[in-house]
């Protein structure tokens, strides 16, 4: 055994240490399943296991809580070594305890940290227990930080895993798996059983479907206990189908990812399939990989056997699977016998583990995906399988196909659907200062994005991105400022999801849209007539087919809302200068046809479209005049399509001068 270093010189003040949390995986669900006393024998095995190897190798366990311990190390190569060593003696004996039942996730970082009592503090335990949470079953993951330190270890190898944006931390991370050397001639072989994964599953990290989360999940809890109440009922032979459902950029695939990191650290096999628009025409395309990912992942034994247990896989898997000659593919009963082929093969794999199976952008699914789709549910009721899929409610409406399916489904009481809705205040409040790794931003910035934002996550992200890009946002030492904010313009990003769904609809009706976008968020039937002089029957149609989409929805007698306010400014930002002014000026004359009684009331949005349209004198007023009328600012009937409230204006105005101001 090698020599312990003294507890006071790891614990110096100032030292660069190496902090290591390993987590027993699965250890709340092992308490309620095998009881107090079986969790109490297991945790004391984990807390053995710990002291022994991180004394091996020079390190100091501070604290051992249950199912987590918190050891230091003052080298970086030692911690790393222990790591792995944990990660290999964890399924063995520990003495005369009971053998570890239950895998491991291990994080590490390394830095500089303050001695407390019985403790430290610093951001390299913080960033530890992200990476800890991150890592999987049986998994190690470390930053840079520690790699810079340790260089090259003999018997072990670095695996890039991606870059993800912690909680509390402003800069993304560079995560690195560590794995033993695959060529070291000490490392133990050993063959999988036939209940084993040939390999352990590494999902990626990304902001795609079926990778873990780069980022942190903000104001989703009540979302996110539906979430994990299905996986736990899953995980328990009730299987479940949950479908994630809501508008583009409202957070539907980040909910997922977190229910992605959930299932693999109860132990299921997490396969992913997607759904693209041009490949809503080619049979079963998400769950060509979907199957692929399933076969790779399954059981040698069971691989073995796929062929002559399940020959029609080969129509999906010609690769893994020996074809079996089919009379006809669109035959009734061959297409019968794919279902079930596919079924019992996920089932199968559902009997050595828990399976998760997720399934992204529904809208977009060919039709006989989602005739085996029903399928799986209607067959895995009893299995360890969950199904999950996301698709955009504003696409699906009544006579989609998707929709079809699922009320035929609730019918049945086999799928529950989850509303995502955009965030609150407050939830956006949170949001901006996760991405920016602080505590918390100001009120007034909050509303200031907010507002701009309508609370739909992607865009907040993307506008912060600009704002950053641009200076509007910058570091002031260990935080962010911010400068006095006129205007905040729609990211291109952002302009590119809302083209996606515009060009959904007619030319006609986007030009329509464009010319209501003059008038503002919401507008009236009567003065979008008035503005453009067009047939009642023509304007009918087309905010009927827009509505239909989401694009704008009714409010009140005759009146509409665009569905978002970047989704107005996107509308209005396509017009040339010359057609806003034209169309400014229509909207001003169109007003001064209303009785004297309500265009006095509305003489500040009068104002403000003569302005527009470089008109001030239609009013009789001076432009000195109308610009005090108009208080530096779009009314508040019609917010400014062209140019977003100052931060200054009356709804937004805050005390402190026009420079730099914390966040």
């Amino acid at each position: 055994m090698t020599e312990s270093v003294p507890a006071d010189q790891v614990r110096a003040a100032g030292s660069v240490l190496t902090f290591l949390i390993a987590d027993l995986r699965g250890y709340s669900s092992f308490t309620s399943e095998h009881g107090d006393e079986a969790a109490a024998q297991l945790a004391a095995a984990f807390a053995g296991l710990a002291r022994s190897v991180v004394a091996e190798h020079s390190g100091e366990v501070i604290e051992l809580r249950g199912d987590e311990c918190l050891a230091v190390f003052a080298s970086a190569r030692r911690a790393l070594q222990a790591a792995v060593e944990l990660q290999r003696r964890a399924p063995a004996p520990v003495d005369d305890a009971p053998a570890l039942a239950l895998p491991l996730g291990i994080g590490l970082d390394a830095g500089e940290a303050i001695p407390v009592e019985r403790g430290y503090r610093g951001a390299a335990l913080n960033l530890a227990a992200r990476l800890c949470s991150l890592a999987g079953p049986g998994e190690v993951l470390t930053s840079d930080s520690v790699i810079h330190l340790a260089h090259r270890v003999a018997g072990l190898e670095y695996v890039e895993r991606g870059i993800a944006q912690l909680k509390g931390f402003a800069d993304p991370v560079r995560v690195i798996a560590v794995v033993p050397d695959a060529t070291a001639e000490d490392r133990p072989a050993r063959s999988p059983t036939a209940g084993e994964r040939s390999t352990p599953q590494q999902l990626p990290i990304g902001s795609f479907l079926g990778a873990l989360p780069s980022g942190q999940l903000v104001a989703r809890d009540r979302e996110l206990d539906r979430i994990l109440a299905a996986i736990s009922a899953a995980a328990g032979g009730e299987g479940r189908l949950v479908l994630l459902a809501g508008e583009p950029g409202v957070g539907k695939t980040r909910l997922a990812q977190e229910a992605t990191l959930a299932a693999r650290d109860r132990g299921f096999t997490v396969v992913a399939g997607r759904c693209y628009e041009p490949q809503q025409t080619v049979p079963f395309f998400p769950f060509l990989d979907v199957l692929d990912s399933l076969f790779e992942g399954a059981p040698p034994a069971l691989q073995d056997a796929a062929s002559r247990r399940w020959p029609y896989l080969g129509q999906l898997l010609p690769e893994r699977v020996a074809i079996h000659p089919i009379t006809s593919s669109q035959h009734r009963d061959d297409e019968q016998r794919l279902f079930r082929a596919v079924t019992d093969f996920a089932r199968a794999i559902a009997e050595t583990g828990p399976v998760a199976i997720l399934l992204d952008d529904l809208h977009w699914s060919d039709a006989a995906s989602l005739a085996l789709l029903q399928h799986l549910v209607r067959h895995t009721r009893g299995d360890r399988m969950l199904l999950l899929g996301t698709y955009r409610d504003v696409e699906v409406g009544r006579q989609h196909p998707l929709e079809r399916a699922l009320i035929d489904l609730d019918r049945e009481g086999l799928a529950e659907r989850i509303l995502i809705h955009r965030l609150g205040e407050d939830g956006t409040a949170a949001l901006v200062a996760a991405t920016l790794g602080e505590s918390g931003i100001s009120n007034a910035f909050a509303s200031l994005i907010h507002e701009r934002t309508d609370g739909n996550p992607y865009f907040v992200q993307q506008v912060l991105r600009v704002m950053v890009e641009r200076g509007d946002v910058f570091r002031e030492g260990e935080h962010w400022g911010r400068r006095a904010i006129a205007e905040i313009e729609v990211p291109a990003s952002i302009r590119a999801v809302i083209g996606q769904r515009l060009a959904r609809l007619a030319e006609a009706t986007q030009e329509i849209l464009r010319e209501a976008s003059v008038l503002g968020q919401r507008f009236d039937f009567d003065e979008l007539q008035r503005m453009t002089g067009r047939d009642e029957t023509e304007l009918e149609g087309a905010l009927e087919q827009a509505t239909a989409l989401a694009v704008i929805r009714e409010e009140g007698h005759d009146g509409f809302a665009f569905d978002h306010a970047l989704t107005q400014q996107t509308l209005y930002g396509e017009l040339s200068s010359r057609r806003r002014r034209r169309y400014h000026l229509a909207a001003g004359e169109s007003m001064e046809s209303l009785a004297e009684a309500e265009r006095a009331q509305r003489a500040a949005e009068l104002a403000w479209h003569f302005l527009q349209a470089d008109d001030p004198v239609s009013l009789n007023f001076s432009p000195s005049a109308i610009w005090r009328r108009t208080s530096h600012s779009p009314p508040s009937r019609a917010s400014s399509p062209g140019l977003l409230t100052p931060i200054d204006s009356p709804t937004t105005r805050e005390s402190s001068p026009r420079w730099p101001r914390r966040i």
